[in-house]
C-alpha cells in the first residue's frame, strides 16, 4: 500500500469514528470536567474483606492497584471530592483433581462491591460489583504454591482495578454529557 492510500484510509477511518459518536474517555472538555481529574479526586477507603480480621491481602493489593489506576502520575490537585468504599469477598475453589484426589489447579475468585460517595453530601452516586478470576497450578512445592497464590491475588486485584476504572470513567463521562446540554441552554 502506498503512503497516499494509507493516509486516505486513516482519514476515512477517523471520520467514521467521529460520525458514530465515538469520544475518547480522557478528552478534555474543560479543565475541571475531565475524567482523569475526576478519577484522581477519589479517595479510596481501606478495603474491608470477608475475613475475621476485616482486611485481606487481596484488599490491600486492590487498593494499591486502584491508586495506580486512578492517579498514575499522582496529580491530585486538591482535596478529594469522592470516596470509594469497597467490600471484598474472596474464595478459592479446586479445579483440577487427580484420581488420587490431589488438587492440581486452584481458582481464585474476587468480588468487589463498591459505592462511590460524594464527600460533600454523603450521597451514593453509583454502586455495583465487579468480579475477577485467576487460576494457578498446585505443585508439590509449598513455596511454589504460596508464590503462585500470591501472584494470582495480584493479577485478580489488577483486573478488578481496571474494571473499576472503566466503570467509573463511564459514570463520569455520562455525568459530564448530561451536564453539557444543561449548560448550553440559557
Amino acid at each position: 500500500m502506498t503512503l497516499g492510500r494509507y493516509v486516505l484510509v486513516v482519514m476515512l477511518a477517523s471520520g467514521l469514528l467521529t460520525a458514530c459518536g465515538f469520544q475518547p474517555v480522557y478528552r478534555q472538555t474543560s479543565q475541571a470536567d475531565t475524567t482523569g481529574g475526576a478519577l484522581s479526586a477519589i479517595a479510596i477507603a481501606p478495603i474491608a474483606g470477608d475475613r475475621t480480621d476485616g482486611r485481606t491481602r487481596a484488599g490491600h493489593l486492590l487498593r494499591n492497584a486502584l491508586i495506580d489506576q486512578f492517579n498514575p502520575r499522582d496529580l491530585r490537585g486538591g482535596a478529594a471530592q469522592y470516596r470509594l468504599v469497597i467490600t471484598l469477598e474472596d474464595s478459592r475453589e479446586a479445579q483440577g483433581i487427580r484420581a488420587d484426589e490431589a488438587v492440581t489447579r486452584m481458582q481464585l475468585r474476587l468480588r468487589a462491591r463498591y459505592r462511590l460517595i460524594a464527600i460533600n453530601g454523603e450521597a451514593v452516586l453509583t454502586s455495583g460489583d465487579v468480579r475477577a478470576l485467576a487460576a494457578y497450578d498446585v505443585v508439590t512445592s509449598d513455596f511454589a504454591n504460596i508464590a503462585a497464590s500470591r501472584q494470582a491475588e495480584q493479577h485478580a486485584a489488577r483486573l478488578l482495578a481496571i474494571d473499576l476504572r472503566r466503570r467509573l470513567s463511564g459514570f463520569f463521562n455520562r455525568r459530564a454529557a448530561q451536564k453539557q446540554p444543561e449548560e448550553k441552554t440559557p
